[in-house]
C-alpha cells in the first residue's frame, strides 16, 4: 500500500478538546486534509490514513467525497501499554504511549541527521537535457 506524503501546516483548532493540526496529502488518488493531534502520539487515523505524528481526528478529501470525523474521545488511562512499534522483532517490549512518542521522535530526528550527514549542500543531480535538481 502506498504510503501517504503529508505537508503539516502550522494552522491549528479544538476539537473534541483537543488541539488538532492541519496536514495536507494525496493518497490512492485523491488530496486530503487531516486534523491530527499530538496529544495523543499514536500514528494512524480512519481507513489507511496514517503517517502523521498524532491521531488523526478528522480527514476529508478535497473533492468532499470522503470524510471521516471522531465523534468522541474518551482517555480511560493514560498508563495505556503499547508494543514498541521500531522493534522489528515478535517479542517486543511493552511500553506506554508517551513512550512510543518519545522514542518516535528520537527516531525520526536520527533519520534526518542520517539524511543529512549523507547529502551535500553542492550536489545535483542531473536527470535528463541537462535539468539540474539541486
Amino acid at each position: 500500500m502506498p504510503e501517504t506524503i503529508w505537508t503539516i501546516t502550522d494552522e491549528t483548532e479544538n476539537y473534541l478538546g483537543f488541539v488538532v493540526q492541519k496536514a495536507t496529502g494525496h493518497h490512492l488518488g485523491r488530496d486530503y486534509i487531516a486534523w491530527f493531534t499530538s496529544e495523543i502520539p499514536v500514528s494512524d487515523g480512519p481507513r489507511r490514513l496514517n503517517g502523521l505524528p498524532g491521531l488523526i481526528l478528522k480527514a476529508e478529501s478535497i473533492d468532499g467525497f470522503v470524510q471521516y470525523s471522531a465523534m468522541n474521545i474518551k482517555l480511560h488511562n493514560s498508563d495505556c501499554k503499547v508494543r514498541n512499534p521500531l522493534s522489528l522483532y515478535p517479542d517486543r517490549e511493552i511500553i506506554t504511549v508517551d513512550q512510543q512518542g518519545k522514542r518516535k521522535e528520537k527516531h525520526f530526528e536520527q533519520q534526518e541527521a542520517y539524511l543529512q550527514s549523507k547529502s551535500s549542500k553542492n550536489s545535483s543531480i542531473i536527470i535528463r537535457n541537462g535539468i539540474e535538481i539541486r
